[in-house]
This record gives C-alpha cells, sequence and structure tokens, in this order.
C-alpha cells in the first residue's frame, strides 16, 4: 500500500471553501483505480489543509497524482500562499 499527503496553505478562515474543494476533488479521486480510502483535515486559524490518500501501489499514486497535478492548483491559484507541499510514503501495516 502507498500513500500521499499534501498540505495546501490557503490562510485563515478559508474552512469553508477548502471543504467545497476537498467535495469535488474527493468526487474525482474516490473513482481512480487503486483508490483505498482518503482523510481530510486542516486549521482553519493557520489555514493549512491537508489530505493523506492511501493506494493499492506506487504506480496508482503516481498516477493519480499526475492526473490531478495541474487541476489543483489552478484551481486554487488565486487563493493559495504557498507551493503545495507534497510527499509520498510507503505504508507498513503491522502483522499482528
Amino acid at each position: 500500500m502507498f500513500a500521499t499527503f499534501a498540505t495546501i496553505t490557503v490562510g485563515p478562515g478559508m474552512w469553508t471553501v477548502m471543504a467545497k474543494g476537498t467535495d469535488q476533488m474527493y468526487a474525482a479521486v474516490k473513482t481512480m483505480k487503486g483508490f483505498r480510502e482518503a482523510r481530510f483535515f486542516g486549521d482553519n486559524n493557520s489555514g493549512k489543509y491537508n489530505s493523506l490518500v492511501l493506494w493499492d501501489s506506487k504506480a496508482d499514486a503516481e498516477a493519480a497524482q499526475a492526473a490531478l497535478r495541474g487541476k489543483t492548483e489552478q484551481a486554487l491559484s488565486s487563493i493559495l500562499k504557498e507551493p503545495i507541499f507534497r510527499q509520498s510514503f510507503e505504508v507498513y501495516e503491522p502483522k499482528l
């Protein structure tokens, strides 16, 4: 399994705007090959909003990021305060 993590900084008080955008993004992401699960969270005071998405494989995660990268940046271009921070991780599932 593979995880992608992103932090989007748009400034304080943007929870409603980010929630609407997240709903739209989630509708697209959940139909992509290898999608498993997603969580979205943020801090309305700092204006930092995050996503953590789990994928079946690294290839699935990379394909999704390639497909969504430009769309995400274009949709947020007028409110982004910093470049979007992205990171990928291999996921270890404990064998308990």
